[in-house]
C-alpha cells in the first residue's frame, strides 16, 4: 500500500542519513582510538578489529537465515520453503564472487576486481526474482 512504501522509504531514508551523519561526528575519535590500541598492543588491536568484522557479519548471517525456521514449523500465510529465498540468494552472490575471484586471476581480467562485489551483489538480487517465483 502507498503507506507501507512511505514507511519503507522513510526508515531506510533516516537509516542511511543517520550513518552518515555519523562518520564526521565519531569518525575521528574511533580512528584515533584504534590507533592508540594499535600502538600500545598491536596483538590486542588486531583480535578487537576481527571481532568487530566477525560480529557485523553474524549479525547479516542472522538476517539471512532468521526464517529458515519455516522448513520446520509453518507460519500462516508464508509457504515453508520461503525461508529458504535469502539464503538462496546468498549462495548465488557467493558463487558469483568465487567466479569472479577465480577469473581476476587471469592477466588480462584484472580490472574485474573492482567489479567483483557490485556483480555479484546485482546478480545476487536480480537471481532473487526467479528463486522467490520458485520457492515463495
Amino acid at each position: 500500500t502507498a503507506q507501507q512504501y512511505i514507511n519503507i522509504v522513510l526508515v531506510m531514508t533516516i537509516s542511511i542519513l543517520v550513518g552518515i551523519w555519523l562518520v564526521p561526528l565519531i569518525g575521528k575519535k574511533l580512528l584515533g582510538g584504534m590507533s592508540t590500541m594499535a600502538t600500545k598492543d598491536a596483538k590486542w588491536a588486531d583480535v578487537f578489529s576481527n571481532a568487530m568484522f566477525i560480529g557485523m557479519i553474524a549479525t547479516f548471517l542472522g538476517f539471512v537465515f532468521c526464517d529458515i525456521s519455516r522448513l520446520w514449523t509453518p507460519v500462516e500465510g508464508y509457504s515453508a520453503t520461503s525461508g529458504l529465498i535469502p539464503v538462496a540468494v546468498m549462495l548465488v552472490a557467493a558463487v558469483v564472487m568465487v567466479i569472479c575471484g577465480l577469473l581476476m586471476k587471469h592477466p588480462k581480467l584484472k580490472w574485474l576486481s573492482e567489479y567483483a562485489l557490485p556483480i555479484s551483489l546485482v546478480l545476487g538480487m536480480a537471481a532473487a526474482i526467479p528463486i522467490t517465483a520458485w520457492l515463495g
